[in-house]
């Protein structure tokens, strides 16, 4: 009775938390060793020129350890797997040689058993071991008899071409299309039935066969296995070609005979000790004299007696031989043992080596074999498991199955989960994007792509836990293609946004992948799009071909029809409209104003970031009015920002628009400067408007950094942030734009600006900033006016102050006198608190006394100051006008920024009334 083992693609297989290829259904005779050595030849590929269609049968003899198993084997398509993906099931007997000598002895061959078995073709059952009862009776089948051989020659006695002595060693046959290989094989096997179960056979190699474990290989004349046929020393028999094949050797030497082992020579026959004696006795009788001493003679005993000596010396020789033949036998033995251990630690070296492997774990497994048969084997095992996992690694989207060895440690059973996983990453990558019920846009597609690279790079780190890999293998050709394909489809189906042709473009641009024809349509698509949109004088023309081009999408046909109609009705000639004509005139769209951060009448905050040299600005800023889907645009601190109409690219001095690579259930909102930029490159924001990070090289730019936040729509101006060294805001104005004010020069002189101008400008680190005015023009004829706030943009103008004068030490003292008061104040509260303090007496009086000395010094102070205020008198300060002209405003600070350059202007009429913005 045979076994069966049944190896297919499942959801669940007969080994616990696996999934995929492997084996769904065995007898539990069946070994943990020899189900994984079957497992190993149960791989059905699908090389093109392979039919899908074909069915492999394959007679393989095993040896697991110290036993022999023949092993019949059964492989074929078997549709699409629970995933989709092609399947194939590989149906297996194995019997044991106790069977096979009964079945040699009734004249079965391999073949009867392969024709006459009832192999299966698909499984649909889950996991399980097979009952005893449906192990296979092999002795009930028959095979009907055939003459494929005579189809093919003419001649059926070419059968026996497989039995001379050069296919002997191994051979090829090359079959026509049409003709069934394993008929044939039972043809031959039948020349010589006796020799049958020693002769191994497949009718069809696959690429992970190994050719040795064949005598005869059929393979089918279209195979792509064709270029292995030709540098092979073994014998090719082409049945294509007839006429090519030898001729069948006769009958008597249909097989040649096997050089027969000559029996072992017969051990030499040592004599007894009365055997050697009775020869030397007659041979004395016969010369010695008749002795007169009766029958007794001294000669025969002195003959003995050296007869005696003879023989221990012959066995103790014989015995000293054979000790050392045995030692000798037992040294080479240890000799032998020790140099397989040696070779085969140094076979796991090279493995590991080869396929830069970690996996300690299953290395030591290895190592600690006891038995070298059975630690080859399993060797062996893992081998094939490595070959595949390069495969996996290197084409992660091809369907390639991950056999596992019986017998191994947990790191390679994680190393296969994460195998599994990563060949997964390849398969429906872009399903999301291929949804219909969404609207799909570019941001999409290229987040979607950006996300799927950021999961294959984390995939591919949890690897460098098990394998010494590099960086990260850039996606195949296939996956862009496939992906930019998609992307097609959706730009073909729906009208884009206005703005996001750039975006598009980056999509038909990804690396990876040539500009095949898909590519080159879509960026054409997209030309035209934006020559559409571009109201020039050739916009017509381009109008009217793209209204008559079919292959254009619906919606570009129908943008080009538009603009052509629009063209159309300028040209017109005008008609008189009738007063009650309902179509009379056409209600205006309204227009969507786009807001410009470099207006002055401009709304958004203005954050600025003073920077010492080599200050890292991230942490300082907070409380930024950010937004999960906001757009982000990165220029130097002094580049402009005109409000985007998405279609054309920014100029030399304007800011460059970031990509947002910001996730829903993600804390962080990043944006860097392409689709592959690492986090290093990213300017990154918490999600409560705090700055977490931005790259060194802007951060230490001597020209500063200006940062505008937009709504995702691009209309709103959420933000304007600007990181600008000290040294750098000390010799140009931060910003740019020269703004008009009035002075008023009454009593006091006062400045307004543009209302609202100085309440959006946050001074990071500063709650009121005091604010100073500089005259614009040479070194000599600068002056500071300092600014005292009265209102909403309005400023009091103080002149600068004469060293010396009065007006500066009447200042100077009442600068004093308020230091002083609040020193008093601080001491009055020191000598209450330390009443109510937990301490010692002694400490208490000791705290006091010094609190009241501090607030009697101060007082005393005071009293002088306030005297020599007095002798000053009530001196007012001299009066003055701020005369029109260019004037600096900036920070009251050492290195006096300069924040932007003020027009002052007497109001209209001499109003005092402040300035509208413009």
């Amino acid at each position: 009775m045979a076994w069966q083992l049944i190896y297919t693609s499942a959801p669940r297989l007969l080994e616990a938390g696996r999934t995929g290829f492997g084996t769904v259904a065995r007898h539990r005779a069946v070994s943990g060793m020899l189900s994984a050595l079957v497992e190993r030849f149960s791989q059905f590929a699908r090389l093109p020129g392979h039919d899908p269609r074909r069915i492999v049968h394959a007679y393989r003899i095993l040896n697991v350890g110290s036993s022999t198993f023949h092993v019949l084997s059964c492989l074929q398509d078997a549709g699409s797997d629970y995933t989709g993906r092609t399947n194939h099931i590989a149906h297996h007997l194995i019997a044991e040689a106790r069977e096979i000598r009964a079945l040699s002895a009734a004249g079965m061959t391999p073949a009867d058993v392969l024709l006459a078995m009832s192999w299966r073709s698909s499984w649909s059952e889950g996991p399980r071991y097979l009952d005893p009862a449906e192990e296979v009776d092999l002795s009930s089948f028959t095979a009907p008899a055939a003459q494929a051989w005579a189809a093919v020659t003419g001649n059926p006695a070419t059968a026996g071409i497989l039995w001379c002595r050069e296919a002997q060693r191994g051979c090829y046959l090359i079959t026509p299309s049409g003709i069934s290989a394993l008929e044939l094989f039972r043809e031959s096997l039948l020349v010589e039935p006796s020799h049958a179960w020693q002769t191994r056979f497949t009718t069809c190699l696959e690429p992970n066969d190994d050719v040795a474990d064949f005598r005869w290989v059929a393979l089918s004349s279209s195979s792509p296995m064709r270029g292995q046929v030709e540098t092979s020393n073994r014998l090719v028999l082409d049945l294509t070609r007839p006429d090519t094949l030898p001729e069948p050797p006769p009958p008597e030497i249909a097989h040649p005979a096997v050089a027969p082992v000559s029996p072992a020579a017969p051990e030499p026959a040592y004599s007894t000790p009365a055997q050697v004696h009775e020869p030397m006795r007659s041979s004395g009788a016969a010369s010695a004299p008749v002795s007169t001493m009766g029958a007794w003679s001294p000669e025969p005993r002195r003959k003995a007696a050296k007869s005696n000596k003879s023989f221990i010396g012959i066995s103790l020789i014989i015995a000293a031989v054979m000790i050392v033949v045995v030692l000798g036998a037992l040294l080479r033995q240890n000799n032998l043992q020790v140099q397989a251990r040696t070779d085969y630690e140094q076979q796991i070296a090279k493995t590991w080596k080869h396929h830069l492997l970690v996996l300690t774990d299953t290395r030591k497994m290895l190592e600690e074999q006891s038995d070298m048969e059975e630690g080859t084997a399993l060797l062996k095992s893992h081998e094939d498991f490595f070959r595949s996992m390069q495969q996996v690694l290197h084409q992660p989207g091809d369907p390639i199955e991950l056999p596992l060895p019986a017998q191994t440690q947990d790191d390679l059973k994680e190393l296969r989960k994460l195998l599994d996983e990563w060949a997964e990453l390849h398969v429906s990558a872009w399903a999301k994007v291929q949804s219909d019920k969404v609207t799909v846009t570019a941001m999409d597609i290229l987040e979607t792509y950006r996300k799927w690279q950021d999961s294959r790079a984390a995939k591919w780190t949890q690897l460098t836990n098990y394998l010494n890999l590099k960086v990260t293998p850039p996606p195949g050709e296939e996956e862009v293609q496939s992906l930019q394909a998609t992307a097609k489809e959706v730009l073909r189906h729906a009208e884009p946004a206005r703005d996001t042709h750039s975006n598009w473009e980056e999509v038909f641009k990804l690396p990876g992948a040539p500009q095949d024809s898909t590519v080159l349509e879509a960026l054409q698509w997209l030309k035209l799009w934006a020559e559409l949109d571009d109201a020039s004088s050739d916009s017509n023309t381009i109008a009217q071909k793209a209204a008559a081009n079919d292959s254009l999408p619906d919606w570009l046909r129908a943008k080009a029809a538009g603009v052509k109609k629009g063209d159309d009705r300028k040209n017109a000639p005008k008609m008189a409209v009738k007063a009650d004509d309902p179509h009379a005139q056409e209600a205006p769209k309204p227009v969507i104003k786009i807001e410009d951060a470099d207006a002055i009448s401009a709304t958004n905050n203005i954050y600025l970031c003073l920077l010492q040299t080599n200050e890292d600005p991230v942490g300082r800023i907070t409380d930024l009015p950010v937004s999960t889907d906001m757009q982000l645009f990165i220029g130097t601190a002094w580049e402009m920002h005109p409000p985007p109409d998405g279609k054309a690219e920014p100029k030399s001095g304007e800011l460059k628009k970031r990509l947002s690579f910001s996730q829903d259930d993600n804390e962080e909102l990043k944006f860097g400067p392409s689709l592959f930029a690492k986090l290093t490159e990213m300017i990154v924001f918490s999600k409560d408007g705090k700055l977490t990070a931005i790259p060194e090289e802007l951060r230490k730019s001597p020209d500063g950094v200006r940062i505008v936040a937009r709504s995702k729509d691009g209309v709103q101006v959420l933000f304007d942030l600007r990181l600008i060294p000290i040294s750098s805001a000390s010799s140009r104005p931060i910003l740019t734009q020269a703004i008009e004010t009035t002075v008023d020069n009454a009593s006091t002189v006062t400045l307004n600006l543009p209302a609202g101008f100085l309440s959006r400008l946050h001074i990071v680190g500063q709650q009121e900033p005091p604010y100073v005015l500089r005259l614009d023009g040479p070194a000599t004829q600068k002056k500071f006016f300092t600014l005292k706030s009265v209102g909403d943009s309005a400023f009091q103008v103080i002149p600068p102050k004469i060293p010396g004068s009065p007006v500066q030490n009447r200042t100077i003292i009442e600068k004093e006198i308020k230091e002083l008061e609040a020193g008093i104040s601080k001491d009055v509260a020191d000598l209450a608190e330390n009443e109510s303090r937990k301490m010692s007496p002694a400490q208490k009086t000791e705290r006091k006394k010094f609190y009241a000395k501090c607030k009697a010094d101060k007082e005393l102070k005071l009293q002088e100051l306030q005297t020599k205020l007095q002798n000053l008198g009530g001196k007012a300060p001299p009066p003055f006008d701020l005369m029109p002209g260019n004037y600096i405003l900036l920070l009251e600070q050492p290195n006096k920024p300069e924040l932007c350059q003020l027009k002052v202007v007497l109001p209209s009429g001499h109003s005092p009334s402040k300035p509208t913005n413009p």
